[in-house]
């Protein structure tokens, strides 16, 4: 079109008369002198490609009316810097916002329930998303990642607060894919047990979300749903999942130990890589294969905990492309430790005394036959086999070795074995109970 004239004049600012119902498609198609549209509340629809290219219009009033917003109706309308979307609204069609990409915010109303495949995309300039209510929100269908605004935008406002710490009401049965997507104010979330399903990508990129509870009722976790989360220290796996998608946790460095349960049978390909905090992973004789990259750049592992036989674990199908850190890890199962690529040492006994004070645990022990270059460590588990505390000192070889550890409120129990300065264990790990200072 280029520039629209009413009157010999050039529109630039247009208020849409009383009458008119619906917007029709194409009407303003590439009127590229048009700034700002008001539009009556009488206006219930606005068609495809309505404003579609154009590319000087800042601002748009959408009335209280509008029931739909039709497919590419503010397509590469690229100086919009805003826009709220009235309660009236349920619907967003494909490619509705596209390269919009001076828009910074949008607010998203209650009535929403779907948008359309890319209606955001290359809206690279949005930073926030206004909603007023977390349940209408993730009751939302999303065709694609370009269909949520969160795929661009880094903060979420509810009831114009940014989100810090939420908790999903109960009731709400999955959390969808991309609904947190890069949201780096989130620090914290509680799902209820009605929840049985995370999103792909759902909270993918939340840098500072230090804590999730996942609850026992969750079957499915999507691909990276919580890859990216940099600051998430522990994570519970609950016992009824039975799928954890590609790169679920990729990129959490943040994280030190992992607890597989028993109802996973494969690992998917990437799901911990580069989680370069990982120490210990605990792992159920369930897991028949473990896709490539799965434990790519975890270069802290030193330690996977196996509920099977030496003989069950090479039963396992485990992608040589980039796992090396998990294969080149201490392997215990069956209460037998097994170190690549070392040279074998006989086993010998160990007897291990343990004292207390109120605040202290003392391990003494007493080894048959003392290596050269040996140490003693106390490894410290909680009630969910979870590795919180390691400690080593060097094996004594003319006395018994004292090692004192720090109570520790939810310590459940201690593993205390003897290895060589090239973790070759020397004696069998032997399990001793503990009490906490509660």
């Amino acid at each position: 079109m280029g520039k629209l004239y009413v009157n010999n004049e050039v529109v630039t600012n247009i208020v849409i008369p009383e009458s008119i119902i619906t917007i029709k498609d194409y009407v303003f198609y590439g009127c590229d002198s048009l700034t700002s549209v008001a539009r009556p509340d009488s206006v219930t629809s606005i068609g495809n490609n309505a404003f579609c290219g154009c590319d000087n219009l800042t601002s748009i009033t959408i009335p209280d009316s509008v029931i739909s917003v039709g497919y590419r109706a503010f397509y590469d309308c690229s100086s919009l810097t805003s826009v709220v979307i009235p309660d009236s609204v349920t619907s967003i069609g494909s490619l509705t916002f596209y390269n919009c990409k001076r828009l910074a915010s949008v607010t998203i109303p209650d009535g929403i329930t779907s948008i359309g495949k890319e209606a955001f995309y290359g809206c690279y300039d949005l930073e926030s998303v206004y909603i007023s209510n977390i349940e209408a929100y993730l009751n939302i269908a999303y065709e694609d990642c370009f269909s949520c605004p969160m795929y661009y935008a880094d903060k979420l406002y509810l009831n114009n607060e940014s989100i810090t710490s939420i908790e999903i009401p109960d009731g709400v049965i999955k959390i969808p894919s991309y609904a947190f997507y890069g949201c780096d104010s989130l620090t914290s979330v509680t799902i209820p047990n009605s929840v049985t399903s995370i999103g792909d990508y759902a909270f993918c990129g939340c840098e500072n979300l230090t804590s999730v509870n996942i609850p026992d009722n969750i079957t499915f976790i999507g691909r990276a749903a919580f890859s990216g989360c940099e600051s998430l220290t522990s994570v519970t796996i609950p016992d009824n999942i039975t799928s954890i998608g590609r790169a679920a946790f990729a990129w959490c460095s943040s994280l030190t130990s992992i607890a597989i349960p028993d109802s996973v049978t494969s690992i998917s390909e990437e799901t911990f890589q580069y989680c370069s905090s990982l120490i210990s992973v605990t792992m159920p004789n369930t897991v028949k294969s473990i896709g490539y990259y799965a434990f790519c750049g975890c270069d802290s592992l030193t330690d996977v905990y196996y509920s099977g036989t030496q003989a069950m674990w090479g039963k396992i199908s485990i992608s040589e492309n980039n796992n090396d850190d998990l294969l080149n890890a201490t392997l215990h199962c069956s209460g037998v430790e097994i170190i690549p690529n070392s040279t074998y040492i006989p086993m010998t006994q160990a007897v291990v005394t343990t004292t207390e004070t109120d605040t202290v645990w003392s391990f003494d022990v007493a080894v048959e036959e003392v290596y050269e270059n040996s140490y003693v460590y106390v490894a410290v588990y909680d009630s969910n086999n979870t590795l919180i505390a390691l400690n080593k000192t060097e094996l004594d070889a003319e006395k018994n070795t004292n090692l004192d550890l720090a109570k520790i409120d939810i310590a459940s129990y201690a593993k205390v074995f003897v290895w060589t300065n090239v973790q070759q264990p020397t004696t069998i790990a032997e399990r001793i109970e503990l009490t906490s200072t509660e």
